[in-house]
């Protein structure tokens, strides 16, 4: 929409500023806009072999506005599990895979059995968001759920004929009927990295886990319990 019939030899780094300002008014996330100004630059690059993209050094309107996202809920065990319950069946065992590894929607409904290693004890997925390879540990309640899924010879994907958007749909709903309309199937990963968090495991860990390169993309993730607050703030009490 907003080349239009614009040849790419008469695009130049105005053009490209230009570009990023429109879809930062359009409100698009940073992560997404950096890899469309990417695609931009590949393409570039087919015609000038010497293209850069603008950076902020070139022009100051190239810094991303990016405020940080800000996430004021989140669940714990419990009210996963009530949840759990509303979720139509046929979606069940992607809701806990999603929980008990923190992998986004995409990775669980397109999980293959190749994925899963039982002999190293880990799924290992390249990431539907940043492409990176991340391999998560199976514990005992995954690997209970990774069990149960039947499989059907030759079937390589666990689950065949699941549409992302119906999952994710559905899940939505039966988490507003549990009474958490502010939650969404992503909340799935932030209570999985809140649950490692609150149980004492390091933020470098978790973000490991979670296939982060970024230690401020964990910070996103994780969130602490009342009762872990309460704790941190019970050593004032000691004698």
């Amino acid at each position: 929409p907003f080349f239009g019939s614009t040849l790419i030899c008469e695009i130049n780094k105005e053009t490209v500023i230009e570009y990023k300002l429109y879809r930062e008014r359009a409100n698009a996330v940073k992560s997404t806009l950096q890899k469309e100004l990417c695609v931009i630059e590949d393409v570039m690059l087919q015609v000038f072999p010497d293209w850069k993209n603008p950076t902020i050094k070139y022009s100051p309107l190239m810094k991303f506005n990016d405020p940080g996202k800000v996430v004021e809920y989140f669940l714990e065990e419990e009210d996963m599990l009530s949840i759990h319950k509303l979720v139509p069946e046929k979606y069940r065992q992607i809701y806990l895979i999603a929980a008990y590894s923190g992998l986004r929607l995409g990775n669980v409904v397109n999980l293959k059995w190749e994925n899963i290693n039982n002999t190293t004890g880990f799924i290992e997925v390249i990431q539907t968001k940043t492409f990176n390879k991340v391999r998560v540990p199976i514990s005992k309640k995954l690997h209970n759920v990774l069990k149960s899924v039947p499989r059907f010879i030759p079937e390589s994907n666990l689950f065949s004929g699941i549409n992302s958007k119906a999952v994710s749909t559905a899940v939505k709903r039966s988490m507003k009927k549990a009474g958490y309309p502010w939650a969404s199937f992503h909340s799935l990963r932030h209570f999985c990295a809140s649950f490692l968090t609150n149980n004492d495991k390091p933020a470098e860990l978790v973000g490991a886990i979670l296939g982060h390169k970024d230690s401020r993309s964990t910070s996103i993730y994780t969130h602490h319990s009342d009762q872990r607050k309460k704790e941190a703030m019970s050593v004032f009490d000691k004698p």
